[in-house]
């Protein structure tokens, strides 16, 4: 076992002494090598501690990758990691070859331990969690020991000797190089985490779950809250809008009444001043008269219907006493008239003013009403909003943890698919990868035994062709010598034939010798034409 130094003065060595065997959900069979790691304080009288982790053979590819973008690929050079050499579906169900790959991952983990560089990495650290290690309280080790001797199943429960590791991702092993300095930068645990443990899926799973539904409830409410906001404000909008025209409808009978009661003002006091006039008329033309009376001068004010009342009584009974003192009694009749007409207009006006102020009043009540509904409706809707606000605030991070977890559970799911996939394809390309050998044998045997029959066949025919060239060369001089004979003895036989054939037939020209007048009779010999006597 080897052993480094970490910069503290504590030394640590790690050692892979067994593994263990469960049973993933889809009846899916894992390795987990258990990773012992010791931990030597500085004091020499101290006593070790020990601690234990999972970590399956993938988790080993994984750091030896983060170990070069690290340290660099001259660093990790003759350093890989042990091939697989086999598919993990049959590697996984035979011990043999899980003991032999557990003794590889031994001397490779041995073989990064001797390095000072790599053993005092950050992420040999994570992967070995050595701060845990130096924190563990050495009494879990015999309870850590009796969880991991020999091959366990699912069954086995894990002690608090160790940490399970997740089997989702891991802060140091499953991100970016970024996204791990700024987690260790933050002051996060540097300790490597590489999922969930098995047992705590299901768990896991179930929690998602509810968490899903608590978050779909939540998206409904706010979706609700969000209509009756919308509502709320679409008649708050047509409250206002009720009120703006409210209020200037107030206003405009407001200054129309104001205007009115100015108007209605103006006309008293020229009553009044015109019955002021009459009644000074008639005391300066009779001074002396005991029937004289002199009315009070003081203005109208609006509110003062009475006193307007008996100032038109006073002014009538003036003019009905200047009319029977029978000066200038036709002005006086027809002012009179005029006094009556304005003061009959006075009174309708009056009843009317009555009349609109009773409705101002009424609006003036309506629009204090409406003004504190509108006050009410104001301080509901600011609750409304606090509180859309807080639930919109509540389910956008309900929102960000449920897709953190989707994410690890996508992740998750993502491994186990590609896993899945890999050890089908890997079975599938062992099956085929027979079928080849097994067909190329075939194929290799028949070609052999063709081969020799072939070669024996060629032998025998190359014999024969060679017996039948032989024979034909033969045959082709013989033919060949007996063609030039033929030709030699029929052009000899010709000369000869020609020969005889011209000296028979000069003989027989000799011979026969015709007389003139006979009758000759042409005779044919061998193609020759001769005279004979018929």
């Amino acid at each position: 076992m080897s052993a480094a130094q970490i910069p503290d003065g504590w030394a640590f060595s790690a050692s892979i002494p067994s593994w263990t065997q469960t049973t993933l959900e889809g009846d899916e069979l894992v390795v987990f090598y258990r990773v012992e790691v010791k931990v030597l304080p500085p004091d020499k009288n101290g006593a070790p501690r020990c601690r234990s982790v999972l970590r399956r053979f993938s988790h080993f590819k994984k750091l030896h990758g983060r170990l070069i973008e690290e340290l660099g690929a001259a660093r990790l050079q003759g350093l890989a990691p042990p091939r697989k050499g086999g598919f993990f579906a049959t590697v996984n169900k035979q011990p043999a070859l899980i003991e032999r790959r557990r003794r590889e991952l031994q001397e490779w983990l041995y073989a990064l331990i001797r390095d000072p560089a790599i053993a005092h990495s950050r992420m040999l650290n994570n992967f070995l969690e050595l701060a845990d290690a130096a924190r563990f309280v050495q009494r879990h080790t015999r309870d850590m020991r009796e969880s991991f001797t020999g091959t366990g199943t699912s069954s086995a429960r894990p002690s608090d000797s160790y940490v399970p590791p997740r089997l989702s991702e891991a802060p140091s092993f499953a991100g970016p190089p970024s996204a791990r300095s700024t987690q260790t930068a933050a002051g996060g645990p540097p300790n490597m985490r590489l999922g969930l443990h098995v047992e705590q899926r299901g768990g896991l799973k179930k929690h998602v779950r509810a968490l899903k539904q608590r978050l779909d409830r939540a998206s409904a409410d706010l979706q609700d809250a969000v209509e009756v906001i919308a509502a709320e404000r679409e008649g708050k909008r047509q409250l206002v809008s009720h009120l703006a025209a409210l209020e200037a409808r107030v206003s405009d009978n407001s200054g129309k009444r104001s205007a009115e009661l100015d108007r209605l003002l103006s006309q008293v006091s020229e009553i009044d001043v015109l019955i002021g006039d009459h009644q000074r008329e008639p005391a300066s033309a009779h001074t002396s008269s005991p029937q004289q009376s002199h009315p009070p001068q003081s203005s109208i004010h609006t509110d003062e219907i009475r006193e307007l009342r008996m100032r038109l009584e006073t002014a009538e009974s003036a003019l009905a006493q200047s009319s029977q003192q029978g000066e200038d009694s036709e002005e006086l009749a027809e002012k009179l008239r005029k006094a009556e007409e304005a003061a009959e207009s006075l009174r309708g006006e009056l009843g009317v003013a009555k009349a609109q102020l009773g409705v101002l009043a009424k609006d003036g009540e309506t629009m204090a009403e409406l003004r504190e509904q509108l006050g009410r409706e104001r301080s509901a809707k600011d609750d409304a909003v606090a509180r859309a606000d807080a639930l919109a605030q509540a389910n956008s991070q309900a929102a960000e943890a449920s897709a953190q977890l989707q994410a690890a559970a996508g992740r998750a799911q993502d491994l186990e698919q590609q896993l899945q996939a890999a050890q089908s394809e890997a079975e599938r390309l062992t099956a085929a990868l027979q079928d080849e050998r097994g067909r190329a044998q075939e194929a290799a045997a028949q070609l052999t035994q063709q081969g020799a029959d072939d070669k024996a066949k060629l032998l025998s025919d190359m014999k024969v062709l060679a017996r039948e060239a032989a024979e034909a060369e033969a045959a082709a001089k013989l033919e060949s010598a007996v063609t030039s004979a033929r030709a030699e003895g029929d052009q000899r036989m010709e000369l000869a034939s020609a020969g005889l054939k011209a000296e028979a037939a000069r003989q027989m020209e000799e011979r026969l010798k015709l007389k003139p007048g006979e009758k000759r009779q042409a005779l044919t010999w061998n193609g020759q034409q001769r005279q004979r006597p018929g």
